[in-house]
């Protein structure tokens, strides 16, 4: 950050805490003008009026106190119609000079009513030509100010806090509304695969089995035994496809294995290469990283996924570097038709891999690439 950038932000800073704008907390507001209003008011009317005054001291007070609670009310409830009215014409936060000029018309309305309420007073042109008037009001002005400019900061940061929060929650929502359609989407989809696979070779091999009881003794034999390498193949093809599809069971086969199987599925339509780094396989084949392992694994999915149905590419890229910092550093990239437009909404796929990344400690971030998007994950290797 240069100097005269953080001149800039100095700056900004203290005229926000001078001028605002701040929040229009009616109730503090309030306060502080009754508080100002009633110390002036003591001045003029009190123990000891600055001008000589006939009436009681105990009616004097009684104005003071009316004066001091209602008076608020010239000045404020003109600012609570234009935050209203405003509100309702636009959702654009409030810029100094706007807040500023809002003040300055709403004190300009405020005076005007005081010197009607108040012109046909007997000691109102003796009050308002006593010099020491403007020192009083001078001396209550600025602590109040003070008071109100650090109330009025407290609150533009809570407001500010309260936002990012209620930002942040409606990510969150978002984030599990797209994770229990994605969790649907993959069950659908084994569902579809084993009604539309697995269950038409069941039944295909059944009527193989059934229609080999007409035949001779060596002929049911060869048939049969063709049946049940068929079953096997069944077996260990799509069943362990659909499987995977759940979970890649990485406690029993290594993450570069779950990766090719993964990318076999993808074949003809897109070529996947994967280039791992002996170290890295070596450290993620350990029992003690199998979450580590489903993790990427699972980020690698939805990677490729995205880079099939959004980007239609026909080449993948996936590699594996270590930094001297003894991170993972996952490389997705693919030659598809890259992202349209100048921004894209995160879905499904995006909301998963966030949720990965951040259950591995790490980051991620999507790049254009020349051909494609590139997809660069890291986190730490423990």
């Amino acid at each position: 950050m240069t100097a005269s950038s953080r001149a800039s932000q100095v700056g900004r800073a203290i005229r926000q805490f001078a001028l605002g704008p701040w929040p229009v907390h009616v109730g503090a507001l309030w306060t502080f003008l009754s508080v100002m209003i009633l110390g002036v008011g003591w001045r003029l009317f009190g123990v000891s009026p600055m001008v000589e005054q006939q009436d009681p001291l105990s009616s004097r007070i009684l104005g003071v106190l009316v004066v001091g609670v209602f008076g608020p009310g010239v000045l404020l409830v003109p600012i609570i119609m234009y935050r209203l009215i405003r509100r309702r014409m636009t959702q654009r936060p409030v810029t100094w000079p706007e807040y500023l000029l809002a003040l300055a018309l709403a004190s300009v309305i405020g005076a005007m009513l005081l010197n009607l309420l108040l012109r046909n007073s007997e000691n109102f042109q003796d009050i308002m030509n006593n010099p020491r008037l403007i020192d009083t009001a001078v001396r209550i002005f600025f602590p109040v100010w003070f008071i109100n400019a650090v109330i009025g900061t407290v609150f533009a940061r809570i407001n500010q806090e309260a936002t990012a929060a209620r930002d942040a929650l409606q990510v969150v929502v978002a984030q599990r509304r797209l994770l229990l359609e994605s969790e649907e989407r993959v069950r659908g989809q084994v569902a579809s695969y084993l009604h539309d696979r697995v269950q038409t070779d069941l039944v295909s091999i059944g009527l193989r089995i059934r229609a080999a009881y007409s035949l001779d003794a060596t002929e049911m034999k060869a048939e049969l035994d063709s049946a049940l390498d068929e079953l096997e193949r069944v077996r260990s093809n799509e069943v362990r496809k659909a499987s995977r599809q759940l979970s890649p069971t990485l406690g029993y086969v290594t993450l570069s294995t779950a990766l090719r199987e993964l990318a076999d599925a993808y074949l003809p339509g897109m070529k996947v290469t994967i280039v791992e780094s002996d170290v890295i396989t070596a450290r993620l084949r350990d029992k003690d990283e199998i979450s580590r392992a489903t993790g990427i694994y699972r980020i690698c999915e939805q990677g490729l996924l995205n880079a099939a149905i959004h980007g239609r590419a026909s080449e993948c890229l996936i590699q594996f570097t270590r930094t001297p910092r003894d991170e993972v550093v996952l490389i997705l990239s693919d030659n598809g038709v890259g992202m349209q437009g100048e921004s894209f909404e995160p879905g499904m796929g995006m909301t998963v891999i966030s949720a990965w990344v951040e259950a591995l400690g790490g980051q991620w971030n999507l790049q254009p690439a020349a051909a494609g998007m590139t997809l660069i994950a890291t986190f730490p290797c423990a």
